[in-house]
């Protein structure tokens, strides 16, 4: 893993937990007011904030100039976030960037950029319709934007351009330690079902020259895969098979990989996608299941619970603990082996295969 993407991952730990020690009780108060602080990150990189004090340290009065924005609400925000060591002050009153918010400036193109734009735009206005979505039974995104997700970035192009822009950057900090988890040497071939912008993929046939893939997922995402394949010189190892996985999934490939993608989906629609995987392997093809994998103790895999609320609100899906995951794959005639877990937390290897 590289140094930058250790940082990402421990901004994303200080982000949502704060710079106190993990022996610090939880308060009650700060969780409920750490939505201003989401927030006013949001703000503060959506404003141009961050980017401008990429080239150095600045007064509020400088960034109130350079953004455009009000000066007295600037210097709550900036005050507010440097006292969560998402910026620093100095004795002068200026403001710079810090480990937490370095990853935000545009050139960077993290994937924490991306979900702070993806968080402020899309899901924090869903989580708002929590409630009503306990009453109606339709998940938050579409109370909060008229669409479920899926349908909402169809005719939205800037925000399917912020969703798969998120998401393959989340893939690409997470995919060397994926491919790394699993030994493909005895395969020949593999299919990535609702494969995106060609993320994984890319990364298993680079790590393996003798593999040739397939990749799985909505008509749409063409053109994006093959600019990725191209850029990746894998133009002639990977194809692309348009269509929805809902309905078909190419047969006979040695290994499937299905990557955060069951979590999107409810215990109604996950029976029909492994049913189609399943339908397609052979008996001796393997299935790669990427997934956190949930664990119902009380106090652990805490920011795989809150991503947990997340899929609820968002497309009404759900994580799962190994049983969950075991009882699904049964349904599908499929057969959890075993799990390896990976250097990220939300990543593990769910491996599995026909039951015989």
């Amino acid at each position: 893993m590289s140094k930058f993407s250790k940082r990402i991952k421990q901004s994303w730990k200080c982000l949502l937990h704060g710079p106190a020690p993990a022996s610090a009780p939880v308060d009650l108060f700060t969780i409920l007011n750490m939505a201003w602080a989401g927030q006013a990150v949001f703000v503060a990189t959506k404003f141009g904030i961050v980017d401008h004090l990429a080239s150095g340290p600045k007064s509020v009065a400088e960034l109130a100039r350079l953004t455009g924005a009000g000066e007295a609400h600037l210097q709550q925000i900036m005050r507010a976030l440097a006292s969560w060591e998402v910026f620093a002050r100095d004795e002068s009153g200026r403001y710079r960037l810090t480990p937490l918010s370095e990853p935000l400036v545009t050139e960077r193109s993290s994937w924490l950029r991306y979900y702070v734009l993806i968080w402020g735009e899309q899901y924090y206005p869903a989580a708002g319709q929590m409630l009503e979505m306990m009453r109606s039974g339709r998940t938050g995104y579409e109370l909060a934007h008229g669409e479920p997700a899926w349908k909402h970035t169809k005719i939205a192009p800037e925000t399917l351009k912020l969703f798969v822009d998120f998401m393959s950057s989340v893939t690409d900090t997470q995919c060397e330690a994926v491919a790394g988890a699993f030994d493909f040497t005895p395969y020949r071939s593999v299919v990535d079902v609702g494969g995106g912008r060609a993320s994984l993929i890319s990364a298993v046939l680079l790590a393996n020259p003798h593999l040739r893939g397939t990749i799985v997922d909505l008509p749409y995402m063409e053109g994006p895969v093959g600019e990725r394949l191209s850029r990746s010189n894998l133009s002639d190892r990977c194809t692309f098979a348009g269509g929805s996985f809902l309905e078909s999934v190419p047969a006979g490939a040695d290994v499937y990989m299905i990557k955060h993608v069951l979590h999107d989906w409810s215990d109604t629609e996950v029976p029909k996608i492994l049913g189609n995987i399943s339908a397609a392997m052979t008996d001796e093809s393997v299935l790669i299941i990427v997934e956190g994998v949930l664990d119902d103790s009380n106090g652990a895999d805490r920011v795989l619970k809150l991503q947990d609320l997340e899929r609820m609100f968002l497309t009404g899906g759900k994580g799962r603990t190994r049983g969950e995951f075991e009882s699904l794959l049964r349904g599908a005639g499929l057969q959890l082996q075993e799990i390896r877990r990976t250097t990220s937390p939300d990543s593990c290897l769910l491996i599995a295969r026909k039951r015989r």
